[in-house]
């Protein structure tokens, strides 16, 4: 029996195709198929019709792949038993997350996990996608929200609360502000979707309109937006301490709360054993940005 073979029908059932099997498992395309199609003639039987455009699993396919399923994860799952036993990380380690982590968050915890695991080589994926972690071979995510695959396992990372902040000179054309109510007669730049401001402070909750001139899906954009003084934004403070230091933003009704905070949290398949590489890494995130911290 072909072992291998068998590793190589499970991943194209798993992804839906040759090509992504093929990138997942660090193979040519025309190894793949000839693999495939060795188990075939082996197993006299068709287990996957190959057109063009897509692949459809035969009648037999689908029993053989329930078979084989657990059998090879149950041997991936030994495998990361034996990788956990290593002293330290090493191999390659797939991250992606959203692009306002990959540009201020990231790079400062793979530096410090490059630094401390010098065996290890990171595959930084940086998309606001959510791209399929087993179709993209991806080891460990940053995701925003509400984990929704029950087939993920997910550790939290941090809250993001965000502040109000707008320039120094943007806000000299406005009265004081003291109160949210002061801020009807300011301009936001705003996020779609969102029509309402909420504040809180103690037990305190006002909602403020928004007039919004201009809309931006990315933080970044926002932040110069603010620093441009087209208005007042609402921002993290991982992204904006830069500016605040230097004077370039300012904090607006820093008393008041932003109501709703956006979780973030660490996202790796449900294997049974957890790679050393995806351990040390998130560990190392947390001894960077401790909890609390962003």
């Amino acid at each position: 029996m072909d072992f291998d073979s068998i590793t190589v029908f499970v991943k194209i059932v798993e992804v839906g195709s040759i090509s992504k099997a093929a990138r997942l498992m660090g193979m040519p395309k025309t190894t793949v198929s000839a693999k495939l199609a060795a188990l075939e003639k082996r197993l006299k039987v068709s287990l996957i019709q190959r057109t063009t455009r897509q692949l459809h699993v035969t009648e037999a396919g689908k029993q053989f792949f329930q078979h084989c399923a657990n059998a090879v994860r149950e041997v991936e799952m030994g495998e990361a038993v034996l990788q956990s036993l290593q002293a330290k990380p090493s191999g390659v380690l797939k991250i992606t997350t959203p692009v306002d982590i990959g540009h201020t968050v990231l790079p400062v915890i793979t530096s410090a996990f490059l630094d401390k695991y010098p065996d290890v080589t990171v595959d930084l994926v940086i998309t606001n996608q959510k791209i399929d972690l087993l179709q993209e071979g991806i080891d460990l995510a940053i995701r925003v929200g509400v984990l929704k695959d029950s087939t993920m396992i997910a550790k939290h990372f941090f809250d993001l609360h965000n502040c109000l902040l707008a320039a120094p000179a943007y806000l000299k054309q406005l009265e004081k502000i003291t109160r949210p109510q002061d801020l009807l007669n300011a301009t936001f730049i705003g996020q779609k979707g969102i029509e309402k401001l909420k504040l809180t402070k103690d037990k305190l909750k006002v909602e403020i309109p928004l007039n919004c001139r201009v809309f931006a899906n990315d933080v970044e954009t926002a932040k110069s937006l603010a620093m441009n003084g087209v208005g007042i934004g609402w921002l993290p403070s991982f992204v904006t301490i830069d500016a605040i230091e230097n004077g370039q933003l300012v904090p607006v009704l820093p008393e008041w709360k932003l109501e709703a905070a956006v979780a973030f949290h660490f996202v790796y398949p449900g294997h049974r054993y957890t790679s050393p590489n995806v351990h040390a890494f998130i560990q190392t995130a947390l001894d960077v940005f401790p909890v609390g911290s962003l």
